[in-house]
């Protein structure tokens, strides 16, 4: 998470220290969890298919039922795994607010995120970072 953390600075390290941000949001994670995943399941279901084909939604969450609690992908915001059933499982859940940014700008978010609460394992949301809750 900590290299993600300067992978997403060194690249956006003056928009991002400009909006106060010392960590990627929860969103910009979760994001980056998402296509994560995506990407491991299409490379899941082409390894099924011998490395050939077209990526097929029906075949991919087939490959996302094999990420499971026993083997688990490791994403930036923690250990991601589904139930036979499709579920998420071992997660935490980030109530967030947002509000209008009085600072927006051209090169400023027009609004600004904070976390009011962590419903869950707060130290799987907010790993080794000074994650600070609202």
């Amino acid at each position: 998470a900590q290299d993600f953390a300067q992978s997403y600075f060194d690249v956006f390290g003056e928009a991002a220290a400009a909006e106060g941000a010392k960590y990627p949001s929860a969103l910009t994670i979760l994001a980056a969890d998402a296509t994560r995943v995506l990407t491991e399941a299409g490379a899941r279901q082409a390894a099924m298919e011998g490395g050939h084909g077209e990526i097929d939604p029906t075949k991919v969450r087939t490959a996302l039922r094999t990420i499971t609690p026993d083997k688990p992908l490791m994403g930036y915001g923690g250990a991601i795994a589904f139930s036979v059933t499709g579920l998420q499982v071992q997660r935490t859940l980030a109530v967030l607010r947002y509000s209008v940014n009085p600072n927006k700008g051209p090169t400023l978010a027009a609004t600004l995120t904070r976390v009011d609460f962590v419903v869950g394992d707060r130290d799987r949301f907010c790993g080794k970072t000074s994650c600070k809750i609202s």
